[in-house]
């Protein structure tokens, strides 16, 4: 009897079993059409995402040509159209996306599918893309703990064909992730190497021999299709060295710290969870699991709480992965135990910032999933032609932004290229092509180098803008000198939306005469000013201002606090910038204080009397971070005038 009963129990498990499959296919289908750019985007503020597409349709290498956070393979994190990258969006994301698929299908489809009705809710709420993207190395890395565990052990995956085509899926997809990122390197090489390691332990060396193999073909294959010259990636990689070692001094933005904090907390929970429920008895293959799971906590903090944002949704949306991650491992208790640690997590996030509703799931799965069937619809039925938009939005610009007559090449400072291309005017770019990444001495000596070079542009326009309150003259500050010496002033013009003038500068047959003359060098403090001595020239300053033991240690596993610089004229008026320390050793434009083009032409032509400042402070919070001492060298730099400045003068807005 009773065994007719336990056949019974089994035979209606089995029929529920059934649909809660079918279900988790469909639901492992809709997650991967999330990621897919079917809807891409055709204009966008963040201008760069406009040059990228560009530089791979003009074919520059990146790493030489190009030096930025992103790769070739850019537009899938983007999703911006452009005819020439559009084919590598859609093919890079569908990579992503069966990758992404492929290791939720192999952790949970098996023995736990109905928490894959669950991941079109991920996929909503990771609408931050980095979120998404930085999923598969530790799905890659899960994965290879589990196969690694002992027979028996009930988290186990057994190593059949399927499951060796779902890893080799996965290992696919991490190995395009540096070249949509190349900040996601790291992530993905340690993730990679521990999961290796994992899998050499378990005695699985064919499937770990595979996973580093596909992984660097992966590589290799899409570096070469996207355009890129194949002994050009090892440069690609060295060269983000500066870019990323710089990016946490120079593009911090403070937040509440409580955000931290709280993240903190709930991540700590989730290590102690992973760790008790998890791998405490597995010897060195939990102790290589538990390293792989902080490192991945310790980069989603990092790429959420360095520029705090919107940038802390990337550190929330981390939560959520990580609890649908760890429950296919734990008992039914155990797996709410998680949910709440998690849930926690994300919601105290997500409830700090400033656009928060109490609709929240609701709206986001609504403004994913809306659009996305939206646009396949129209797709299916003609409605939509990509081409004919992207034509459209590009004549937009134009008639926002129509350029004079220009020959021959140009770049644009600090930014907004995207006015170069809609005017079909031939791009010249700097290496670091915005001037708010150019934040090391490295990577700013080399966008100067471009502008004594024979690939230098004929045509510069140059408008005074900063990001984040920034002193104007320390992003690429450098290349302030070889801007006034190389180029002639020649032009003024306006563009709207934003409303904001340019300088055109044209190249000079040979530079202008100048001199560069010590001033003075003082040792100073912190929060002490320091008097400026009279000068008739440029006042050029070099400040070396470095972070304390402890501060070095801060700025590796979070960020220092911000700095400031004081600036008094010598009519008594004071301004207050950002200034970013890694950007002021170089040299920089301290006097006379430039804030706007009519600043810039008073400088250049050589009046500026009462723009001098006569005294200069830099000002942090003394947490024993920063060194108190500073060295401050002033140099005076002279350059003949030049008096066309005057007359492309405007009247100062009220």
């Amino acid at each position: 009897m009773s065994a007719t009963i336990n056949q019974t129990k089994q035979v209606a498990a089995l029929s529920l079993r059934t649909p809660i499959k079918v279900l988790a296919v469909l639901s492992l289908f809709i997650a991967g059409l999330s990621i897919m750019p079917f809807g891409p985007a055709m204009s966008s503020v963040e201008v760069w995402t406009y040059a990228l597409n560009e530089a791979v349709a003009n074919h520059l290498v990146f790493g030489r040509d190009v030096i930025f956070t992103f790769g070739p393979f850019a537009s899938v994190y983007t999703q911006l159209y452009h005819p020439a990258t559009y084919p590598i969006a859609l093919i890079g994301s569908a990579i992503i996306a069966i990758g992404y698929c492929a290791g939720f299908a192999l952790l949970s489809f098996n023995n736990r599918p109905l928490l894959l009705l669950l991941l079109p809710l991920l996929g909503a709420e990771s609408w931050v893309r980095d979120a998404t993207l930085m999923t598969p190395p530790l799905l890659l890395m899960l994965i290879a703990f589990r196969i690694s565990l002992p027979p028996g052990s009930i988290a186990r995956i057994k190593m059949t064909s399927s499951a060796a085509l779902l890893v080799s899926a996965v290992s696919m997809s991490i190995g395009i992730l540096p070249l949509i990122k190349a900040s996601f390197s790291g992530l993905v090489a340690v993730e990679l190497a521990l999961s290796v390691g994992m899998l050499v332990r378990g005695q699985h060396l064919r499937m770990a021999v595979a996973v580093v193999v596909i992984t660097l073909l992966s590589m290799a294959s899409g570096w070469v299709w996207t355009g890129q010259p194949l002994d050009a990636l090892p440069q690609f990689f060295l060269a983000q060295a500066p870019i990323i070692s710089g990016y946490s001094e120079a593009m911090s933005i403070e937040g509440h710290v409580s955000q931290a904090y709280h993240w903190l907390i709930a991540a700590s929970l989730c290590v102690l969870v992973f760790y008790f429920y998890v791998v405490r008895s597995r010897g060195l293959l939990g102790a290589i699991a538990i390293a792989g799971f902080v490192f991945y906590l310790f980069v989603c903090f990092k790429s959420g709480f360095v520029r705090q944002d919107m940038h802390p949704r990337i550190a929330a949306a981390a939560f959520l992965t990580v609890g649908l991650s760890l429950a296919p491992m734990l008992s039914a208790r155990q797996g709410i135990v998680v949910a709440l640690v998690t849930l926690f997590g994300w919601g105290v996030i997500e409830h700090s910032l400033p656009d928060f509703r109490r609709d929240l799931v609701l709206q986001r799965t609504h403004d994913v999933y809306r659009p996305l069937f939206d646009t396949l619809a129209r797709r299916v039925t003609g409605l939509d032609s990509f081409p004919q938009m992207f034509a459209a939005t590009k004549q937009e610009i134009h008639d926002r932004a129509p350029l004079p007559n220009i020959t021959g090449t140009a770049d644009v400072y600090p930014m907004r290229m995207d006015i170069l291309f809609a005017n079909d005017i031939k791009w010249a770019p700097r290496p670091i092509i915005q001037s708010y990444s150019a934040y090391t001495p490295k990577l700013d000596r080399m966008n100067a180098e471009h502008l004594v070079g024979v690939n230098a542009p004929q045509n510069i326009m140059f408008t005074v803008i900063a990001i984040d309150h920034r002193l104007p003259s320390i992003e690429d500050a450098l290349s302030w000198r070889e801007l006034l010496t190389r180029y002639s002033i020649v032009d003024r013009f306006s563009i709207t939306n934003p409303d904001q003038s340019y300088l055109r500068m044209v190249r000079r047959n040979a530079p202008i005469a100048s001199e560069l003359m010590p001033l003075s060098d003082t040792e100073a403090s912190i929060n002490t000013p320091v008097t400026v001595p009279p000068s008739n020239g440029i006042v050029i300053a070099k400040i070396d201002m470095q972070p304390t033991l402890l501060g070095q240690i801060a700025l590796g596993l979070y960020k220092l606090p911000e700095v400031f610089i004081e600036l008094t004229l010598t009519d008594d008026r004071t301004f207050r910038f950002r200034y970013i320390p890694s950007m002021g050793k170089t040299g920089f434009v301290l006097s006379p204080l430039v804030r706007s083009n009519n600043d810039f032409l008073a400088m250049a032509s050589g009046n500026a009397d009462a723009l001098r400042v006569k005294q200069m402070k830099l000002t942090t919070s003394t947490n024993g971070l920063w060194r108190r001492n500073i060295r401050v060298a002033l140099e005076t730099l002279r350059i003949d005038p030049q008096p066309i400045a005057t007359n492309l003068f405007l009247p100062p807005t009220m």
